[in-house]
């Protein structure tokens, strides 16, 4: 999932200029984007699906 400017850019389809801008700002703001896209990046590891589904199940029969 990407937060417009803080795990990436979002851009309009079709539109290159959009994309060059967004591009350019990635340059200039990669690193920071990294470090959130891997933070971010741990809420949806196949562990914490399984723990976000064993609650629901839980929730669901009632334990």
């Amino acid at each position: 999932m990407v937060v417009n400017g803080k795990t990436g850019y979002l851009c309009k389809a079709y539109d290159a200029d959009s994309l060059a801008a967004a591009m350019k700002k990635l340059l200039k703001n990669g690193v920071k984007m990294r470090a959130a896209c891997v933070k971010k990046s741990r809420e949806f590891s196949l562990k914490e699906f399984k723990k976000r589904e064993l609650k629901v199940y839980g929730e669901i029969i009632g334990k």
